[in-house]
């Protein structure tokens, strides 16, 4: 299937909240659900600010409590929410899914930091609404808009990375193009970490004034020698991606009081891995994504209501691989993944108030069926979710929230069946589907200078899926009886009455165990975070301090974490009106940590300044 039909049907074709009930401006930087569910529960958004300089736009997630860095280091990195990673939490980009084939599962890597305006972020089950990926949860990054012509230099010390940011607005139509270079940096004892890239970016979008067509968009990314860093470096394995990328796009349409999105993804990524004193391999892997969903709302008595059916697939999904002996002489050429999946959901939700009382529940069900060759595999699942809302007072509201999710087996986990940086991994085409429930309570406090809230949270997972290690440097997947995943987490966000003194404070503890009560793998050490900033006339400073408890209770393939303090640091002074100077100062204090858990994860990136000059034409 090629990317060129959907991309002109994409031409031809904003969120099915177009034509809300309540009369409330919806633009892109809300996901179509945040309506109903803001009822319930507090929406988790953060906007990108002095953290957009940052070689990841990960900076931007780990404001929230919920999400902790893991898996390995570098461009790829990846997160965790609420101690769900890999293929449990649903990465998407403006509503696009961002589904990779990858072990460790989907990275933002090719989203250059600048891009971004905001992070939306969905902790808990939330299969209604986004599928089999979201059993974790979700992230959702936004575009940022630019209101004139504008330039970005950048320069870092640690990587000696630089970048060149060029943005522009018309009326109806915006675009960003980004170059960013980076090489290998040093940890705090000045060891070499292979964490190099280069990265070329475009975005496009345009607004139609008229016709069918509300929003139509499109990114370009392409990544070179992308270094994977890890502890194996350089002695016993350098990894590097040689090629990355993505090409991805989403139109908005409105049609006799429908509305209704389609997008589409394809992807590439090219590995090679040198097995130090042994092998050499390397594998390419492709695929492309593609979707459509159409909806509307309806006033039901005294029930808000809305409908969606969307259909997606993934098509090509593919990995070949090679093995080479040191002297470059060919050891075997082979497919080990050749697969693909389409999917058929419908959706309903419905909120309403009682007196005081916010009430909302939702339900879908989704048919998947996954191919290889011969094989294929069908499955049907239904999920729903169900809360409520009451406020204590004029300034405190509480709510409680169940949801119910699933998650089938990836094309990865059945299918797959080769050599990979950590070694051979076996997939299962027995694998049964994960299913969870999630029960979640949330107080939440608001005034005029002071806001926060406390969640408490518990999660039962069946069937979950792990891979486990059958034998020396071979990995299988396969299925557990339960597991569980319990905690808290907490905001609390202050600001003067001038608004110039700014301060946040947050935080996680978070417990995963399997049914013989043994810890689950990537479930993060308890966190503490500390934001604060001043801002003058023309001039604002900020600092975070960052707490990651020890972590001793280790999961498969994990080691033993002590406890760190980090302190970042920085500011930006506007010296005219077109005209803005920054500084950012990471690990101050030049900690030597691991990033993760992971037993091949690296020490963390040593103190690193970076200056930047931005212009407004």
């Amino acid at each position: 299937m090629k990317v060129l039909p959907f991309a002109i049907a994409s031409l031809l074709a904003p969120s099915i909240y177009a034509n809300d009930i309540e009369n409330v401006t919806v633009t892109s930087s809300r996901p179509y659900y945040y309506d109903t569910l803001e009822k319930i529960f507090p929406q988790q958004t953060y906007p990108v600010d002095e953290t957009a300089l940052s070689g990841h736009v990960n900076d931007s997630l780990l404001r929230s409590p919920n999400i902790s860095l893991n898996g390995q280091s570098g461009l790829l990195q990846i997160v965790s929410v609420r101690g769900f990673s890999r293929w449990r939490v649903q990465t998407l980009l403006d509503g696009v899914p961002i589904i990779s084939d990858r072990r460790a599962g989907s990275s933002y890597g090719f989203l250059p930091p600048d891009f971004v305006s905001s992070v939306f972020v969905l902790p808990g089950a939330a299969s209604t609404y986004l599928g089999s990926g979201a059993i974790g949860g979700a992230t959702d990054m936004q575009i940022s808009r630019p209101e004139s012509q504008q330039w970005k230099l950048q320069w870092g010390s640690n990587q000696y990375n630089r970048g060149l940011t060029y943005a522009d607005a018309s009326e109806n139509t915006d675009w960003k193009l980004i170059y960013r270079k980076a090489n290998n940096g040093e940890d705090a004892n000045g060891h070499t970490l292979n964490n190099q890239f280069t990265q070329s970016a475009l975005f496009v979008r345009h607004l139609p004034e008229s016709g069918p067509v509300d929003e139509v968009w499109s990114l370009y990314s392409f990544n070179r020698d992308v270094g994977k860093s890890s502890s194996d470096f350089p002695n016993d394995r350098i990894t590097i991606y040689p090629n990355y990328s993505h090409w991805l796009g989403k139109a908005r349409f409105s049609v006799v009081n429908h509305s209704g999105s389609f997008w589409w993804h394809q992807s590439s990524l090219e590995t090679s891995t040198l097995r130090v004193d042994s092998r050499i391999n390397d594998s390419k892997n492709q695929a492309l994504g593609f979707g459509a969903d159409i909806g509307n709302k309806h006033l039901l008595g005294r029930w808000k209501t809305n409908w969606q059916l969307r259909v997606a697939g993934r098509d090509g999904v593919k990995t070949d691989e090679t093995e080479r002996a040191l002297n470059n002489e060919l050891v075997y050429k082979l497919t080990t993944l050749d697969a693909s999946e389409f999917t058929l959901n419908g959706l309903f939700d419905a909120s309403t108030r009682l007196n005081t009382t916010a009430l909302a529940w939702g339900t879908s069900v989704n048919w998947i069926q996954q191919k290889q060759h011969d094989l294929a595999i069908s499955d049907t699942n239904i999920s729903g979710f169900i809360g409520l809302s009451n406020p204590l007072g004029n300034k405190w509201l509480a709510s409680i929230y169940w949801s119910s999710a699933y998650r089938v087996p990836s094309l990865t986990e059945r299918f797959y069946n080769g050599e990979t940086p950590r070694g051979t991994v076996i997939g299962d085409t027995s694998l049964d589907t994960e299913l969870a429930s999630n029960v979640q309570s949330t107080l939440s406090y608001t005034s005029t200078q002071l806001s926060g809230n406390i969640e408490l949270f518990h999660q039962r997972i069946s069937n979950y899926i792990a891979r486990v290690e059958v034998s020396e440097d071979t990995l299988q997947y396969t299925n557990l009886n339960t597991a569980t995943i319990r905690g808290l987490s907490f905001e609390v966000n202050w600001q003067s009455a001038d608004e110039r003194w700014m301060a946040n404070l947050s935080g996680a503890w978070i417990k995963g165990r399997d049914q013989s009560d043994s810890p689950l793998q990537d479930i993060p050490p308890h966190k503490l975070r500390l934001d604060m900033s001043r801002t003058f006339s023309n001039l604002r400073i900020y600092t975070s301090l960052n707490y990651r408890a020890e972590k001793n209770n280790i999961g498969d393939s994990e080691r033993e974490l002590r406890s760190v303090t980090t302190i970042d640091a920085g500011g930006e002074w506007q010296t005219s009106h077109s005209t803005t100077v920054g500084l950012r100062l990471q690990n101050v204090t030049n900690q030597s940590y691991y990033t993760t858990a992971d037993d091949q994860a690296p020490f963390a990136l040593g103190r690193n300044i970076e200056v930047w000059l931005s212009l407004s034409l």
